[in-house]
């Protein structure tokens, strides 16, 4: 489905709260994966693959790979897909709820803003355990 224009404004705050809340720390895995939510959400999937890669690079994880793989399916990258599920199996403990985890987060709930910052949309960011180390 196609954002909405109320979707859309709500996407481009929660990027550009992400984006500020990476400039101080550029290298917060959790921050870099909600951003690339956001961006995957808004249509944006050569920026989400982007965040995953960089995210997965400072920490795997499980749902990290999966978010990456999932990204670059829809983005018709097949071969680099599969792999990056392989990876996710690899790193994971339990697959069955990590893929769980990836369908709460990309749900088509409002994006979620970094905590503490003015535009919170829902007044929390996403759950801590759905980005797992």
């Amino acid at each position: 489905s196609f954002p909405t224009r109320r979707s859309s404004d709500l996407y481009a705050r929660a990027r550009s709260s992400y984006e500020s809340a990476l400039r101080l720390r550029p290298d917060n895995t959790d921050d870099l994966l909600r951003l690339g939510i956001v961006q995957q959400k808004a249509g944006d999937l050569a920026g989400a693959i982007e965040r995953y890669s960089q995210a997965v690079k400072i920490r795997p994880s499980d749902v990290g790979y999966l978010l990456l793989a999932q990204s670059l399916d829809k983005s018709g990258r097949f071969d680099d897909a599969k792999g990056a599920v392989a990876r996710a199996q690899d790193l994971s403990r339990d697959l069955n709820s990590a893929k769980k985890e990836l369908s709460e987060l990309l749900s088509d709930e409002e994006p979620a803003q970094p905590a503490g910052t003015a535009s919170n949309v829902d007044g929390a960011p996403l759950p801590a355990t759905a980005l797992r180390k």
